[in-house]
C-alpha cells in the first residue's frame, strides 16, 4: 500500500502450535522511502495469540545511501514507555561494502549505548569477501573472541572454500576446526557444498554435504542435506531434502520439506504461494514492467538477474531477513 510519500509493506507470520491454539507470530509494519529503503519498522511478537512485545526500528543512510546505523526500541505489551534497545553502526569501504560492524545494547542504569559485538571484513578487488573476524563480551563484560573465517576463489570469482578458527570449547585456545569447500556445475551454479570438522590434533571429517540440483532456468529444484552417520562410522547418510516448483514465468509456488526417516523420505512441512495478479510495477509510461528472473532462487553467495534491458534505468535493492538493506545498486 501507499501512504503519503511512503511505500508500506505489512508481513504478518503464522504459527501452527500443536499443544495451543493458533495465531499469528509475528507481524511486521515495513515503511520505505522514496528511494525504496527501509525507513522503518513495527514489529509486533505473540505468544500464541497474546501480543507480547513491540519492537520499533529506524535505519539511517549515507550520501550514497548505505545504511549506517539501525537503532531499535523496545516496548512490553503492558509498558507504556519505549526503551532503547540494540543498535547496529556501520563502517564501509567506496563500494558500500560494511568493513565494521558494532552491535550495542543500552544500559538503563548509566543511559549509554555499550558494545557487544565487533565484526570486522576484509575484501578483494572484486569486492568479495577475504576474511571475517567477530569478537563479543562475555558474561563479565571482556571482549573475547567468537570466530574467524578465510575465503579462497577460484579464476572466475566463484568462492572455492571457507576456513574457520574458532574457540576450542571450555579453552581459550583458537583452533581451525571446520573447513568448507564449494563445488559448481557447468553454469557456474552451486551444484555441491561439503562441510569438514576436526577436534583437537585430530584429523578431518566429512561432517555435512549439501547437493543442489537446478531446472533449465537457474532456480532451485532440489536441496538435499546428508550428515554424518556417527563420528564412529564416518558414512553420509541422508537427512533432508527441500523441493521447489515453479509456474511457467519461474515464480515458486511451492516449497516441501522432507527427512530422512525409516529409509524413506517423510514430508515435515509445505508451503504454497500465491501472487496478486492485480498488482504490477509500473513505469512512467504506465506499462508493466518486463518480468525479471532470479537465479539460484534460493541464492546463497551470488545472484544473477536476468530480464532487465540494458538501456533501462532501475535499482536492485537486497534485503535480508530482517528487512536490512544488504546491497543498493544503480543500473
Amino acid at each position: 500500500s501507499i501512504e503519503g510519500d511512503q511505500i508500506i509493506e505489512d508481513t504478518i507470520t503464522y504459527n501452527w502450535h500443536p499443544f495451543g491454539p493458533q495465531g499469528p507470530e509475528r507481524y511486521v509494519h515495513t515503511a520505505f522511502d522514496t528511494e525504496g529503503r527501509v525507513h522503518s519498522q513495527l514489529a509486533k511478537e505473540y505468544w500464541f495469540t497474546i501480543c507480547s512485545d513491540f519492537y520499533e526500528t529506524h535505519y539511517q543512510y549515507d550520501g550514497n545511501g548505505w545504511m549506517v546505523n539501525q537503532e531499535v526500541r523496545r516496548k512490553p505489551y503492558e509498558d507504556s514507555a519505549w526503551r532503547n534497545f540494540e543498535r547496529i553502526q556501520y563502517e564501509r569501504n567506496s563500494n558500500g561494502h560494511d568493513t565494521l560492524l558494532v552491535l550495542s545494547k543500552w544500559d538503563e542504569g548509566a543511559e549509554i549505548w555499550i558494545p557487544h559485538l565487533k565484526r570486522e571484513t576484509s575484501y578483494n578487488a572484486d569486492g568479495n569477501i577475504v576474511s571475517q573476524s567477530q569478537i563479543r563480551t562475555n558474561i563479565r563484560n571482556v571482549w573475547q573472541f567468537e570466530y574467524r573465517f578465510t575465503c579462497s576463489y577460484h579464476s572466475s570469482g566463484l568462492l572455492k572454500g571457507r576456513n574457520w578458527s574458532r574457540i576450542l570449547f571450555g579453552t581459550n585456545l583458537v583452533i581451525n576446526d571446520l573447513k568448507e569447500v564449494f563445488s559448481y556445475d557447468v553454469f557456474d551454479q552451486l551444484s555441491l557444498k561439503e562441510e569438514f570438522q576436526r577436534g583437537f590434533q585430530t584429523p578431518w571429517f566429512k561432517m555435512n554435504r549439501q547437493e543442489f540440483t537446478y531446472n533449465g532456468e537457474g532456480n532451485v529444484v532440489e536441496h538435499i542435506t546428508s550428515i554424518l552417520e556417527t563420528y564412529d562410522i564416518p558414512n553420509m547418510i541422508p537427512h533432508r531434502k527441500q523441493t521447489y516448483f515453479y509456474d511457467s514465468d519461474q515464480d515458486l509456488r511451492r516449497h516441501n520439506t522432507y527427512f530422512w526417516l525409516e529409509n524413506d523420505w517423510r514430508v515435515k512441512q509445505g508451503f504454497r504461494y500465491h501472487y496478486n495478479t492485480e498488482l504490477g510495477v509500473k513505469n512512467d509510461e504506465n506499462t508493466l514492467i518486463p518480468s525479471v528472473q532470479l537465479n539460484p532462487n534460493p541464492a546463497q553467495d551470488r545472484l544473477w538477474i536476468k530480464g532487465l534491458n540494458s538501456g533501462s534505468q532501475a535499482s536492485i535493492i537486497i534485503l535480508d531477513l530482517h528487512g536490512r538493506l544488504a546491497l543498493k545498486q544503480e543500473i
